[in-house]
């Protein structure tokens, strides 16, 4: 195996200090390879190893090379890209063969090319090589005595056994040249057991020394203590492994636990254990650290004294600062085990492993301003942090931000940019960004009323490119940077990019809501789509606005949702399930016509859609209250009678989610049922476990909620009320325990866990009022003594009961074009633990394509028949817009009203997104007509050569058949099988043969005619002689006078169908059960059309054509 790392003691971390090491023997021992970092891979079973430095001039020179060893890594060579651009950066080698078994590899990787003036970099390029080493050793392959074995951890024991590998020599001139294939290991059992054959006993625990100490909780959830009667136990402290396959057992000295210590099985409330902890002054600020190697956090307190835990709230320790206050904690949301304390002298105070040390460094000489900083997506050390310069006060003239750059930490900072107020690192952002150094920075001069936007590459030491001259702001999600521009009119505009050079201006769309373009919040991004709401009305109190969704590249926008709710500042009533595709949640404004109108307070009513915004609906009621009571909605659509939810907008804290990531499925939301939703006081608490489809009422009045075990524990306590217990469930909602946990009441501010609600301990934040000193109050509630065991992971779920995967709520259809099934908890017995539960599952299989995939394309909206039609007045896409971006294409296509769900897989189907007839590029006609353009040449030479061969095989016959024979006068002697035919051969035989069936033909036609004929005759004189004595028109008349009538009819027939044939879709559909694609080019031409000839038009008449015959003939 090859590492990148450094020698040390490990408490310092360079970067730029990373060497390359090998080990082949699993780990004992290493061996430098290179003075650098870079990439690595293996080939021929690891006997070929090819390393190429991520610095290509690391050894002094431009030109790029890599590295490779032939003998498992003991002997290296250098291999010069002679041919090669230099300093090529890698960013990805890999062996193409699944199993690393190959002797060949692809390398890629990117260069810069200059400007031969400047120096500097105009551009990036990527350039791809393939090594082969397929013709080292001569192409010798190994034989038998090229191979040798190999003991596992030098000859000692592991797990019990001792274990060989047969593998090539290392000096071996050789390929193996073979698959790769399970290891197939020689197993000897070792003979004694020793210490790392065992493991601590379930009710012990290891301490700091490593030896294994009792654990009481534990102990009281084994029983042990119930199967004796004495007041003491003997329990060895230790266990042999499982699946140890040593002989002789070690001895092992039991150890004796006095049972009156240890709880005694009672109650639920008796075995959740609560942990009290009391402060002077109130917790203003807590947050966990999101891993998943302990519950470690950081709490401040209202005067700057910091607290850290690393368990979940139990034990609190008092971070020593030397006397200087806290004034700000922030973590790195990139690097999950990173915080910064930010000290009242001006030190920071950094950790890097969730709390457990801390590294002290001094800030610049600099005011804090309290900015937030701005990290790195991919160096951990390397931030932002925004001091004021010349700042005796804030309100002095030449007080002015400057933005401060570190790469190790805060150790050092050096100064990047006067007058930036936020930076962000743009390149380590995108998915494939032009550069990955690019740092964009939004500058704010005093001087100035106006902000702009900058980028640089080399971090402002002499690349500085304006993007921007006036914005309002910008903002980062998901892989798009968008950044707000004035317009006139007092408007704005949104601009777009992926990649941090190419911006293009987000086209909303257009709607008589929507008259200005005064204020947008952007909601987020997921797979591939932008979510912003468009305020449409921005009266203080009354607003709202429009839900709108980007296409893959941020830049088109279709409407969801109208009249969707938001405050004053910005924030919108807007979730999206965690865990889930596509559905969200929302609270619109119903009577936004009266409220835009100042005439009606607003009236907010929830919707939910499924598909990702494409339809909507309002949230399905439960049919009993939590009290047995029915809610009054039997008999009544949901329009007038829904459940509805207090939103985002008038959260406390806004990490307070419906949802949580790990508890799949689970929502709890405050509000009511009924017309519209109700003061937040007046409401209930409410859970879903199907991701919305259904809801419970759980709890009268309004609860704070939190989620734990991934939900296998639920916990609810009452919101702004005093309480002293509060509600729990372990079977997903179905049924609610109180436990008290505290002997006075206190009013809970919060109740929090872990991010990823794993855990099985709560923290909540209370105040008890009127008790002097020690009023504000911390409460660990653990639950882990309540569950019998942890539950058995198997991710096929098929081997224990207690997983399997099964379909969310009653969705067992396709859901974006495929159907998912999820890994989920059957026993409420045993708990979950720190298994990543939810990203476990599989689809079932992909779908073929629906209604429910496809979405309304730009400036198109749904209709209620649930078509996309096109909003009148106003135009579609322009799909030429397309060749701008792709300088590449020559066509383009208009749009169909429709466009895919990014979300959807769905394969065939329904394809409403089909695009319609292509136009060429502007500038693109010429290679337009020729991918298009019959070539007239190739169809004349081809038409031409079958014309000859009908000639001359028609010559060919009456050369050899007829003329010869006598001529066409002959044949009206000749009967059929007269010998008369000259037949000197076989051709002549074939020639004349043809002849007779062509006269069998001929003659059995002419019959025919004439029978017909015949037929029709008799038929037409009996008609007149019946019809004769009528009064009417004669039949000359008819001719001269009402036909020709007809014959303009007919003619104008013909324009209709023409005119008819050449109309545009209006992309309406029927529903799918119902779609049939044939019917869509099904006619209705080819009936009789209506006639005014009376009833004395002769017989002959009668046989007039339909008008599509008339089209025809008069084609001919």
């Amino acid at each position: 195996m090859l590492m990148t790392g450094s020698v040390g003691d490990g408490s310092e971390f360079d970067w730029e200090d990373q060497k390359t090491f090998i080990s082949r023997d699993g780990g004992l021992t290493w061996r430098f390879v290179h003075n650098s970092s870079g990439l690595y891979a293996t080939g021929d079973l690891g006997n070929i190893i090819v390393y190429i430095p991520y610095d290509p001039e690391e050894d002094g020179d431009f030109q790029s090379e890599f590295y490779y060893s032939l003998d498992q890594g003991r002997t290296w060579n250098e291999y010069e890209l002679t041919n090669a651009i230099s300093s090529v950066h890698p960013y990805k080698l890999i062996n193409p063969t699944p199993d690393g078994s190959g002797s060949k590899f692809i390398f890629k990787g990117t260069f810069a090319t200059t400007d031969s003036e400047t120096n500097s970099i105009t551009s990036l390029k990527g350039v791809e090589y393939i090594i082969d080493f397929s013709a080292a050793f001569d192409s010798r392959t190994c034989e038998e005595e090229d191979f040798e074995d190999w003991d596992l951890a030098d000859g000692k024991c592991v797990n019990g056994a001792k274990y060989k590998y047969r593998r090539r020599k290392q000096d071996a001139q050789c390929l193996v040249k073979k698959a790769f294939k399970d290891l197939s290991l020689d197993e000897t059992p070792c003979n004694s057991c020793g210490e790392s054959d065992y493991e601590c006993s379930f009710e012990f625990v290891r301490d700091a020394n490593g030896l294994c100490i009792p654990d009481y909780n534990l102990i009281a959830f084994s029983n042990i203590c119930d199967k004796s009667k004495d007041k003491s136990v003997l329990v060895e402290p230790l266990q042999l492994i499982k699946g140890d396959e040593c002989k002789t057992p070690m001895k092992i000295e039991p150890v004796d636990i006095p049972c009156d210590e240890i709880p005694e099985e009672g109650s639920s409330d008796r075995e959740i254990v609560t942990t009290e902890n009391k402060f002077d002054f109130e917790i203003k600020f807590y947050q966990y650290f999101d891993t998943v190697a302990d519950e470690s956090l950081v709490m401040l307190n209202s005067i700057g004294d910091a607290y850290i835990s690393h368990d979940g709230g139990q034990t609190i320790k008092r971070f020593d600062t030397n006397g200087e206050k806290i004034v700000e904690v922030v973590f790195n949301p990139y690097f999950n085990s990173s915080a910064y304390l930010f000290g009242s002298k001006g030190n920071i105070f950094s950790t890097h492993d969730r709390g457990h040390s801390f590294m002290i460094a001094k800030l610049p000489e600099a005011r804090q301003l309290g900015m937030p900083l701005d990290f790195s997506a991919k160096a951990q050390d390397t931030f932002i942090y925004y001091g004021g310069k010349n700042c005796e006060s804030i309100l002095s003239p030449e007080c002015h931000a400057v933005a401060y750059l570190t790469k190790d930490g805060g150790e050092t900072f050096t100064e990047m940019l006067d007058n930036a107020i936020h930076c962000e690192f743009a390149g380590t952002l995108f998915e494939y960004p032009s550069n990955e150094e690019m740092v964009m920075c939004q500058v704010k001069k005093k001087s100035s009323e106006t902000r702009s936007l900058v980028s640089s590459i080399d971090f402002f030491q002499g690349d500085n490119k304006i993007i921007f001259e006036n914005i309002i702001g910008y903002l980062s999600t998901g892989g798009y940077i968008i950044v707000a521009v004035p317009h006139e009119d007092n408007e704005l505009r949104a601009y777009v990019t992926i990649d941090g050079t190419e911006f293009a201006e987000a086209k909303f769309p257009y709607g008589q809501d929507v008259s200005k373009q005064e204020a947008f919040t952007i909601l987020g991004s997921e797979k591939g789509s932008i979510f912003l709401h468009l305020a449409t009305n921005l009266e203080s109190g009354h607003d709202f606005g429009n839900l709108l969704k980007s296409n893959s590249n941020g830049t088109s926008f279709v409407t969801l949702e109208h009249a969707v709710n938001r405050n004053t500042f910005g924030y919108v009533d807007f979730e999206k399930v965690q865990g889930l595709e596509g559905i969200i949640i929302t609270n619109i404004v119903s009577n936004r016509e009266k409220v835009g109108e100042n005439k009606e307070d607003e009236q907010l009513k929830t919707k939910i859609t499924f598909n990702d915004g494409s339809d909507w609906n309002f949230l399905k009621p439960p049919k009993k209250d939590s009290e047995g009571k029915k809610f009054p909605c039997d008999s009544v659509s949901l329009d007038k009678c829904s459940l509805h939810l207090h939103g985002y907008t008038e959260r406390k804290d806004i990490r307070d989610t419906y949802s949580s990531g790990s508890a799949l499925g689970m929502m709890f939301g405050v509000g009511n049922v009924g017309d519209k939703l109700l003061p937040y006081e007046e409401c209930s608490t409410f859970l879903t476990t199907d991701g919305g489809e259904t809801w419970t009422e759980v709890k009268k009045g309004p609860h704070q909620w939190e989620y734990g075990d991934h939900g296998g524990v639920l916990v609810l306590v009452p919101e702004n009320a005093e309480t002293d217990s509060i509600s729990y469930s372990t079977d997903f909602g179905k049924t609610w325990k109180d436990y008290k946990f505290c002997g006075d009441k206190v009013l809970v501010k919060d109740i929090i866990t872990v991010p990823r609600d794993s855990a099985l301990r709560f923290l909540l934040f209370g105040e008890a009022k009127n008790m002097g000193s020690g009023s504000f109050r911390t409460y660990t509630i653990d639950f882990r003594n309540i569950f019998e065991r942890q539950c058995e992971f198997d991710i096929t779920g098929k081997k224990r009961a207690d997983f399997k995967y099964s379909p969310l709520g009653s969705r067992t259809g396709c859901l974006f074009g495929h159907q998912t099934e999820f890994l989920r908890k059957t026993d409420e017995k045993c708990f979950i633990g720190n298994i990543p539960l939810s990203e476990f599952s599989r689809n079932v299989k992909n779908c073929s394509c629906t209604r429910q995939d496809f979405e309304c394309d730009y400036n198109f909206y749904k209709a209620s028949d649930g078509t996309c039609k096109l909003v009148k007045g106003l135009s579609s896409a322009n799909g030429a817009d397309i060749c701008k971006k792709e300088p590449d294409l020559i066509e383009y296509y208009d749009s169909s009203g429709y466009r895919k769900i990014p979300l959807s897989t769905c394969k065939g189907g329904l394809k409403l997104d089909a695009h319609l007839a292509p136009h060429p590029c502007p500038g693109k006609e010429k290679a337009f007509r020729e991918k298009y353009s019959i070539n007239t040449g190739a169809y004349a030479l081809v038409f031409v050569t079958i014309l000859l061969v009908i000639f001359f095989a028609a010559w060919f016959v009456y050369d050899r058949g007829i003329r010869r024979n006598g001529g066409f006068s002959r044949f009206e002697e000749i009967r059929l099988g007269d010998d008369g035919l000259i037949e000197n051969n076989r051709t002549d035989r074939v020639v004349n043969i043809i002849v007779r069936l062509g006269l069998c033909i001929s003659l059995i036609t002419k019959s025919a005619f004439q029978r017909t004929k015949a037929g029709v005759a008799r038929f037409s004189s009996k008609l007149r002689a019946r019809f004769g004595n009528r009064k009417g028109p004669t039949y000359s008349s008819l001719l001269q006078g009402q036909f020709s009538d007809e014959s303009d009819g007919l003619h104008e027939d013909a324009n209709d169908l023409s005119s008819f044939t050449s109309q545009d879709s209006n992309f309406e559909i029927e529903q799918e059960d119902a779609y049939r694609p044939e019917q869509e080019h099904t006619s209705q031409i080819d009936q009789p059309a209506t006639s005014n000839i009376p009833d004395a038009l002769p017989a002959r008449s009668a046989i007039h054509k339909p008008d599509s015959t008339a089209v025809r003939n008069e084609d001919e």
